[in-house]
Parts: structure tokens; C-alpha cells; sequence
């Protein structure tokens, strides 16, 4: 579900479960964890990118729906937190792939990037709060990205925004004509980044941190405020509702 590869200075993540739109499980964002871990120097870029039509469509709710006591969602909202600190904190410039969009935790990945290419079709935000989920653990760094002001707005609105709108507003960087160009794309930036100095990328790159630290409170109150919803009744039987429908809906 997780492969990673490296190319001289630049090391590939790849997500790999298509057919679930890249839904996270805790198997898949712990073997996430571990591939960023092994992200040190000489590597200059991290590349994250995904098979598929689509980047990261967030958890996998069915599974989360197994565990009526909230410990797959708990579970996976912890590892989401830790995946997003260690991209946070990596020593080299982290570039995104981002085809069909991302969706919650699948957004979340996006607010520790430096650069993030997406098509012109896809789609992005926090609809969690209809699943009764609180979308808390990502806002510390999506305000640190997109400034509080639209982080705001995100957090409470639960509708899905373009690619266009999200550019605007600096959740991602270059928007492509189609899915299979952003792969290009991507590696494209990847090199660009790869042939910079690996020693000045590594302490700009450490000085954005320092100047825009990641306000380590909010971070802790944020994993917590969305552990709170996990489990509860409204949150089941909201989750409940949801993949009901769906299976209505399907053909």
C-alpha cells in the first residue's frame, strides 16, 4: 500500500491502493510513517505522489465503521498527526502530486508541503464534520499555510473546493491541464529542488520553521479535539448514515 524508492537525491512515496481512492488505513499511513523516517541526507526532495485517479480521499470509513468504539479513527488520527509532523520537519523540500484531489486526512498530508501540483479538476477540503468528526488536527498547519482566515472557513464549511479556488488561497502551487500531466509536473519541481544546494535548501528550509514555528499547543489541542469526536454516538451514527447512503446509491 506504501512504496517508496530512491533516485539519486530524491526519494519517491508512492500511496498504492487505488481502487479505495488511497483511503488510509492504519496499516498503510504506519508503513507512510515509516518511509518518511527513512528520509535523511543525502536526500535532497521528498516526492509524494499516488496511483490512481485520485491523490488521497482521507480513511477508509468502512473499515473505521468496524470499530464502533472509535479506535481505527483514533488510531488513525494520531498517525495522520505524526506523518504530517514529520513531513513538518523533514530537512529537504517536500513536493506533492496531488491527481483527482484530497479529501480530509488526504488533505491534511498537503499543509505540511512545500510545493503541491494538482489538475484542474480536482477537488479538496474538510467535509469530516458531516461524519461528526472534528477536522481540528489539521488546522494548526493549514493556518500556517493558508493563513487562519481561510483555515476558518474551511474547517467549517464542508463543501468541496476546486483546484483553481484552492491555488488562490495557497493550498497548492500549479494546477495542470489533466490528472496524467502531474506526474510530470511534479517530478519536474522535484528536480528543480534536487539541483539546488542541498546544504542551503536544508537551513532555509529549517529557517521557515523557525520563523513560522508550528504552534506546538494548538498542534496537541487539535489531535486531542478530534480524538474527542471519535467514537461518540453521533459520530457513529453519523458515519452509519453516510455509508448507508452511499450504498444506495450505488448501480
Amino acid at each position: 500500500m506504501i512504496q517508496s524508492t530512491v533516485n539519486d537525491t530524491i526519494q519517491t512515496i508512492t500511496l498504492d491502493r487505488p481502487a479505495q481512492r488511497n483511503a488510509l488505513t492504519p496499516e498503510m499511513i504506519d508503513a507512510l510513517i515509516d518511509a518518511i523516517s527513512t528520509c535523511k541526507p543525502p536526500t535532497g526532495v521528498l516526492l509524494l505522489a499516488a496511483n490512481g485517479p485520485m491523490f488521497c480521499s482521507g480513511f477508509d470509513l468502512a473499515l473505521c465503521q468496524q470499530s464502533q468504539d472509535g479506535s481505527v479513527l483514533r488510531h488513525l488520527l494520531r498517525s495522520l498527526a505524526t506523518a504530517v509532523r514529520l513531513l513538518h520537519e523533514l530537512h529537504c523540500p517536500v513536493v506533492i502530486a496531488c491527481q483527482g484531489g484530497a479529501i480530509a486526512g488526504g488533505c491534511a498530508l498537503l499543509t505540511a508541503a512545500d510545493y503541491v501540483v494538482a489538475d484542474q479538476k480536482a477537488v479538496f477540503g474538510y467535509p469530516v464534520l458531516r461524519l461528526g468528526l472534528s477536522p481540528a488536527v489539521s488546522l494548526p498547519t493549514l493556518a500556517s499555510m493558508i493563513g487562519s482566515g481561510p483555515a476558518r472557513v474551511r474547517a467549517l464549511d464542508v463543501e468541496l473546493v476546486t483546484a483553481a479556488r484552492s491555488k488562490e488561497i495557497s493550498l497548492i502551487h500549479d494546477v495542470v491541464a489533466a490528472p496524467d500531466l502531474v506526474q510530470s509536473a511534479a517530478d519536474s519541481m522535484a528536480s528543480h529542488f534536487a539541483a539546488k544546494p542541498p546544504d542551503a535548501l536544508a537551513i532555509t528550509r529549517e529557517w521557515l520553521r523557525q520563523v513560522a514555528p508550528l504552534d506546538e499547543t494548538a498542534f496537541a489541542a487539535g489531535l486531542e479535539a478530534s480524538i474527542a469526536t471519535a467514537g461518540t454516538s453521533e459520530q457513529v451514527e453519523m458515519l452509519a448514515r453516510l455509508l448507508a447512503t452511499r450504498q444506495k446509491s450505488k448501480p
